[in-house]
């Protein structure tokens, strides 16, 4: 019998917590009803609207279409090369550009070279590892075309 009344205390306030929880609630669904009291079309009446005629409307002159200015571009010249630059068996100019030389400045310091034409000029076989289809007459060329410049 104590059991039974252990197990009834025990069991009686989780059904009494159950029933009063604070976090049920009831769930209505909502329905919107319109009001016939109400215009649905908020001072216009549609039937009036269809029977206006857009052919009575103008919109006044007609506008004439523009035709814009032709562009004219700014005549702009090919850039000059004089003919006395010496050229390649492709016919391309041996002549660096600044940023080759600069690159040509920056590998002659990481291999500790003061002067690079007489350096180009006694080492022609490692120069032909950057410009393998030059021969080393265009590859000293080359390098003498940063020093005229003055990139060098």
């Amino acid at each position: 019998m104590n059991v039974i009344l252990g197990l009834l205390l025990a069991v009686f306030p989780l059904l009494a917590h159950s029933r009063t929880s604070l976090h049920k609630a009831k769930k209505y669904k909502c329905i919107e009803v319109e009001d016939k009291d109400e215009p649905t079309h908020y001072g216009w009446n549609r039937a009036d609207e269809e029977l206006k005629s857009i052919g009575k409307m103008s919109a006044g002159p007609p506008v004439q279409a523009l035709t814009p200015k032709p562009y004219e571009a700014p005549a702009t010249r090919p850039p000059h090369l004089p003919t006395n630059i010496p050229r390649d068996h492709a016919g391309r100019p041996l002549v660096l550009s600044p940023q080759h030389c600069d690159q040509v400045r920056k590998y002659a310091a990481q291999y500790g070279v003061r002067d690079v034409l007489p350096w180009v000029k006694s080492n022609c076989n490692f120069a032909k590892m950057f410009v393998p289809d030059a021969t080393c007459e265009e590859i000293n060329i080359l390098v003498g075309s940063c020093y005229a410049n003055k990139y060098l």
